[in-house]
């Protein structure tokens, strides 16, 4: 690999630690630079500023997001059971990369954000958040009786483990 993908990689690397841990506003590229241990004019060689640095990083976080709900729906199976994959390959992304699920899914980056990330942003959610592939087949349905039981029964104090069990049940079809 050539010595310039190494310093792109390691000036990305850098800035995403800083990002997430401590803030885009708050973060400069002087600090950038020191962490990815290269002059702080290396990040113009590469990039035109922090903010293209933000939305390449951004990018990159939601060309895995995007995998990773595309992966869970292709295994097929019943609501719950992709939901089920789509937690648990999230839940191993966020252990292994803790940083890019806290850049894409936790963070907001606002007006900072090109057009290019909006548009892998609405990817991610057209390609199945949006269209509840993969949530509860019949959400209204479930809201609808939880609240009705509640209602109905105003002087019992029904645990919330309860409510989950009933509610998921009725998903599944």
């Amino acid at each position: 690999m050539p010595i310039a993908d190494l310093t792109r990689q390691r000036l990305a690397r850098a800035a995403l630690e800083h990002f997430t841990t401590r803030g885009y506003e708050t973060t400069t590229t002087a600090e950038i630079a020191r962490k990815a241990g290269v002059s702080e004019g290396a990040i113009y060689r590469h990039f035109t500023g922090k903010q293209q640095l933000l939305n390449d990083l951004y990018q990159a976080s939601a060309r895995w997001a995007t995998e990773v709900l595309q992966q869970a729906e292709a295994g097929g199976g019943t609501p719950r059971e992709r939901l089920a994959r789509l937690a648990q390959a999230l839940t191993l992304g966020a252990g292994r990369e803790p940083a890019v699920v806290r850049l894409f899914f936790l963070q907001h980056h606002g007006d900072l954000l090109d057009q290019e990330s909006r548009d892998a942003a609405r990817q991610f959610h057209e390609g199945g958040v949006a269209q509840r592939r993969v949530a509860c087949a019949r959400p209204v349905v479930v809201a609808r009786v939880g609240r009705k039981r509640r209602r109905r029964r105003p002087g019992v104090g029904w645990g919330m483990e309860r409510d989950r069990r009933r509610t998921v049940g009725l998903t599944d079809g």
